[in-house]
């Protein structure tokens, strides 16, 4: 309200006061004249006397003062001079909602898209692709590996969890724009029955805000109240629902990966180059060395073991691991001398006749066959004969070591097959070293000392295939190799000389055993580290299918579930968002930002406190408060109503 200015006195004035207080003493507030619907809170606490003037005086005195104040009728300039001018609406168009609703869906949808950008991008940047390994630190499904430390993994993770709750406040402002425009809409048709009640209309704003608190009420108030929700209580409540789910969420996912995001792995594969696991050795006379550094044992469920060619346990760096292929032998022997009907008859002699292709006397050298056939005469005598069936009827290849090689024909190595039968004699010159042997059935004691027995052995040859890591050897996988492997082999051991030696080597060892199975399978072990050590020799180096070398480092392995979930989540919170911003946009006019300030903590106070309100069409709701205007010169303070009763009142100076 607009007041005269006069030349009375400050005396004059306060004498006025005075006796205006004292003619209405009948008029300060009580509870019965509030109930009847006098305002406490949003009007001013003013007294005016009565008076007995007539209604001619009273307008007289209005058309005087009227001309008084003509002069304090707001103007363009006096208002930049901060004269009051609070009743007129401010100037339109002074406050532009539209870069409000855009700052602030960028600000509830930009974070949330740079923290998946930013694990996917440490993700993919550190991201350890495993290969088939047999290290126990290999990937299992359901995991990556990154070298990333797992400490910073996890801050970064956490991020998401952080700010997704705090970002609630916001996206709630911006559905604010929507529920305002509904407000409107409804108050303008008067639909009573869908505008708020008053408590809802708390319950709106407090929702508005993000708050949790009111959150709870809505979901209490849903429950217990007979007042049916106001559709714009409903769906602003749906929308912090939605929101709060997701940030619960973001924080579950993010707590399981924080829980299950371990570091178990101490080094893994770098970059790699292919090379020889095993150098060319062209020589014949390397084989002695093979057979004790370069052969291995693989047991692939079967009596015999198979015996390749490999590495040596300390040529290999453990920091290398490779996948390679190679040659090998297997060779399975049982004891045969009872069906050969080995004998001792007399002195030295020990005949045998195991089929018309094998038979004679163990007392000498005396070998009956047509097979390829091979010995042994060091301190034992042991020789042999290869057969294609184990009856030893059919050779393998006709020639022998005992006659002229010159003018031989032998088939082609192809046309051979990859396995064969063996037929193995033996004559030892001293006793075996178990007391049991003597009493073996297939083992013959010589009248003269010594021991007999006869053997039957079926070899194989393979191409390997396996893996090497840490030092040792896994993934073993076998296929029959062609003619050739075998062609190789029978074409060196009737030769004299170093295989002679390692064979008596082998069946050295190989009766040390307690019993005839156990020289037999002894022994088919230590010949085909004899048979792989003579092809050694014949091949070339091979280039390792697979090689990486290994370099020490921290990994991490994370879930994926959780990891890509908190990407996912944190998407869809993004665009949740930028939904809100757009319906904002959709939703804004001037009107509807105006009563989209009003519907807030600052909105209520100025309503009740501000001569204009709290929702002003083009200004922001600060500007609504006379203070950001002119300095301020009303306070709000308590008026108690009755004792223990209180209300807010707005005094002036």
């Amino acid at each position: 309200m607009y007041h005269a200015v006069s030349d009375i006195s400050e005396d004059e004035t306060a004498s006025t006061v005075n006796r205006q207080e004292q003619q209405t003493p009948d008029l300060l507030p009580t509870r019965d004249n509030h109930d009847q619907g006098v305002a406490f809170i949003s009007g001013p606490r003013e007294h005016h006397a009565v008076s007995d003037i007539s209604e001619d005086e009273a307008a007289e005195a209005a058309n005087r003062h009227e001309q008084e104040t003509t002069d304090l009728r707001p103007t363009k300039d006096n208002h930049d001079q901060d004269v009051a001018f609070i009743n007129k609406p401010r100037e339109k168009g002074s406050f532009d909602a539209a870069k409000w609703i855009v700052f602030y869906a960028a600000l509830a949808s930009l974070p949330m898209l740079c923290f998946s950008a930013v694990l996917l991008g440490i993700l993919i940047k550190n991201w350890i692709e495993t290969v088939d390994s047999t290290s126990d630190d290999a990937v299992a499904l359901g995991y990556y590996i990154v070298d990333f430390p797992a400490a910073r993994l996890i801050f970064v993770s956490s991020w998401s969890s952080s700010v997704a709750p705090r970002l609630a406040s916001i996206v709630m402002g911006l559905y604010l724009f929507r529920t305002a425009k509904g407000l409107l809409k409804r108050s303008s048709t008067n639909e009573m029955a869908r505008l708020p009640t008053p408590y809802q209309l708390v319950l709106l704003i407090g929702l508005s805000t993000g708050s949790l608190g009111h959150l709870w009420k809505y979901v209490k108030y849903g429950w217990t109240s007979k007042h049916k929700f106001a559709s714009l209580i409903k769906s602003t409540g749906a929308v912090l629902i939605i929101f709060q789910l997701l940030g619960l969420a973001i924080f579950g996912l993010d707590s399981l990966l924080h829980f299950t995001t371990e570091t178990p792995c101490s080094s893994h594969l770098a970059e790699a180059y292919l090379a020889d696991a095993l150098r060319s050795t062209t020589s014949m006379n390397t084989h002695a060395l093979t057979l004790f550094n370069f052969t291995t044992p693989a047991s692939d469920g079967s009596d015999a073991s198979l015996i390749f060619l490999g590495p040596a346990s300390n040529s290999i760096s453990n920091e290398l691991e490779y996948t390679a292929s190679t040659i090998g032998v297997q060779t399975s022997c049982k004891p045969i001398s009872q069906l050969c009907q080995l004998s001792a008859p007399i002195g030295a002699a020990t005949p045998y006749n195991c089929s018309s292709g094998f038979y004679g006397d163990l007392q000498s050298i005396t070998l009956n066959s047509t097979a390829t056939s091979w010995k042994a005469n060091d301190e034992h005598l042991v020789f042999g004969a290869d057969f294609l069936d184990d009856n030893f009827t059919q050779p393998y290849n006709n020639y022998s070591s005992q006659e002229d090689r010159s003018d031989i024909s032998v088939s082609p190595g192809h046309n051979l097959p990859s396995s064969w039968y063996m037929a193995v004699a033996f004559r030892l010159d001293f006793g075996v070293k178990s007391s049991n042997i003597p009493n073996d059935p297939e083992i013959t004691i010589p009248v003269h000392g010594g021991a007999a027995f006869i053997l039957r052995c079926q070899v194989a040859t393979y191409e390997v295939k396996y893996t090497s890591f840490n030092g040792s050897l896994s993934h073993v996988s076998t296929t029959l190799a062609n003619g050739s492997v075998a062609w190789l082999y029978n074409s060196v051991i009737p030769a004299p000389g170093t295989p002679s030696i390692m064979i008596t080597q082998g069946t050295d060892i190989a009766i040390m055993g307690n019993s005839s199975a156990e020289i037999a399978s002894e022994w088919g072990t230590q010949f085909s580290r004899v048979a792989v050590s003579i092809l050694a020799p014949v091949y070339e180096g091979r280039s390792n299918l697979a090689e990486s070398t290994i370099r020490s480092a921290i990994l991490t392995r994370v879930p994926r579930a959780p990891l890509l979930g908190i990407v996912v989540l944190n998407i869809v919170f993004a665009i949740f968002g930028l939904l809100l911003g757009c319906m904002a946009l959709a939703s804004n006019s001037e009107s509807v930002a105006a009563v989209a300030g009003g519907l807030s903590i600052d909105g209520l106070v100025a309503s009740i406190f501000e001569d204009d309100g709290g929702m002003v069409e083009g200004a922001e709701i600060e500007k609504c408060f006379s203070e950001n205007v002119q300095g301020g010169a009303v306070r709000v303070g308590l008026h108690e109503e009755r004792p223990g009763q209180w209300d807010l009142v707005k005094k002036t100076q």
